[in-house]
C-alpha cells in the first residue's frame, strides 16, 4: 500500500468515524436504562391517482435520516414520519398532465419512504444534517434520483434486478457506503458519487456474467485504496483509478460507476468491516 492510499485510508477512518459517532451516541445511550420516551408519528399514503404515469419526488429534511424502499404493493408512495418532538411535515402533490409532482418538508424528523412499482420516478432529495439508506431493487423503476447531503453519510443498496437510468449523489462532508449485488440490470444504468471531505467505501462488487460493470475513482488530496478482485485494471495510480469487467464491452446491459473525493479517500473492492450507515440517524 502506497504513501496515498494510507492517507486516503485514514481519512476515511477519521471521518467516516466521526459520523459514525455522531451516528452511534444516541443509539449507545438508549442502552441505559430510563423511561420510554414518546415517539411522534404521522403517515401519508397515496395509492392512486388517474392517468398518472410518472411520478416526481422533491425532497427536503433539515435534520434526520431516511429509509428509501420499493415495493410490489400498488401504491404511489407511503411515507411514515417518526421524532421525539411534535412534528408538522408538508406533503402535497398537484398533477400535470401523466406527471405527478410531490413535495415534502419536514423541519427535524426521520422518515421511512416506501414507493411502489407501477409508476417511473424521479427525485431530489435534500438532508442537511444527517442521512440515511436508499435500496433499489427488483421493484424499483427510476429515471433519475439525485441525493444531496450537506453532513453525513449514506448506504446505498443496489441488488436483485432494478431498473433505473442515474442514481448521483453528493456529500458535502461525510461518507457513502456502495454496496452492489445483483444477478441482472433491467437497462444501463449509472451510478455517479461525489464527495467534497470524506470517502467512499465500495464492498465487493458482485454481478453476473451478463452485466458489464466499469467503476472509475479520482481522489484529488489522499488517495485510492483497490482491491481487483475478477475486474480487469485499466489504469491505477494513487490517486486515480478504472477497472472493469472482462465481459464490458460485450454485455447486454452495463452498470458504470463514478466516484469522487476532495480530500479524503476511496476504498474499492474491499471488504469492510460494517455494511453500511445505521438507516435512521435518530437526531430527533
Amino acid at each position: 500500500m502506497n504513501a496515498n492510499s494510507v492517507v486516503g485510508t485514514l481519512i476515511i477512518a477519521i471521518l467516516l468515524g466521526g459520523v459514525i459517532s455522531m451516528v452511534a451516541y444516541p443509539i449507545f445511550v438508549e442502552f441505559k436504562p430510563k423511561p420510554v420516551e414518546k415517539k411522534f408519528v404521522k403517515e401519508f399514503s397515496l395509492s392512486e391517482v388517474a392517468n398518472v404515469r410518472k411520478v416526481n419526488l422533491n425532497f427536503l429534511v433539515k435534520n434526520g435520516g431516511f429509509n428509501l424502499n420499493f415495493t410490489a404493493k400498488p401504491l404511489i408512495y407511503k411515507f411514515k414520519f417518526t421524532s421525539k418532538k411534535p412534528l408538522s411535515p408538508i406533503v402535497n402533490h398537484t398533477k400535470i398532465g401523466d406527471i405527478l409532482n410531490v413535495y415534502v418538508f419536514v423541519n427535524s424528523s426521520d422518515v421511512d419512504i416506501i414507493l411502489g412499482s407501477k409508476y417511473v420516478y424521479s427525485g431530489n432529495f435534500t438532508v442537511f444534517l444527517g442521512g440515511g439508506k436508499i435500496t433499489f431493487s427488483r421493484y424499483a423503476n427510476v429515471e433519475n434520483f439525485d441525493f444531496t447531503v450537506n453532513i453525513g453519510g449514506l448506504t446505498v443498496n443496489i441488488f436483485d434486478n432494478p431498473s433505473f437510468n442515474n442514481l448521483n449523489i453528493k456529500i458535502l462532508s461525510g461518507g457513502v457506503m456502495l454496496n452492489v449485488k445483483t444477478p441482472a440490470l433491467q437497462k444501463n444504468s449509472t451510478v455517479n458519487v461525489e464527495v467534497g471531505n470524506g470517502g467512499i467505501i465500495v464492498q465487493p462488487v458482485t454481478v453476473s456474467n451478463i452485466v458489464g460493470c466499469k467503476i472509475k475513482g479520482y481522489v484529488g488530496v489522499g488517495g485510492i485504496t483497490l482491491e481487483p478482485l475478477y475486474f480487469a485494471v485499466v489504469k491505477k495510480t494513487g490517486t486515480e483509478c478504472e477497472i472493469k469487467t472482462k465481459n464490458y464491452e460485450e454485455a447486454k446491459t452495463k452498470l458504470d460507476i463514478g466516484l469522487s473525493v476532495g480530500v479524503g479517500g476511496i476504498i474499492l473492492n474491499k471488504q469492510f468491516p460494517f455494511k453500511g450507515f445505521p438507516p435512521m440517524f435518530r437526531l430527533t
